[in-house]
């Protein structure tokens, strides 16, 4: 049973890392557009 507990913990904690990753990768590259600013900047 803990095994059981053990996976589907880990199993959660990687949907919802890697749902994370992907909407926070998302908003961050359509919501900041400042890339080119960044580029000047150099």
């Amino acid at each position: 049973m803990t095994q059981a507990i053990v996976v589907g913990t880990a199993a959660f904690a990687t949907m919802v890392a890697a749902a994370g990753g992907v909407l926070w990768f998302t908003a961050r590259g359509r919501r900041h557009p400042d890339a080119r600013e960044f580029d000047h900047s150099r």
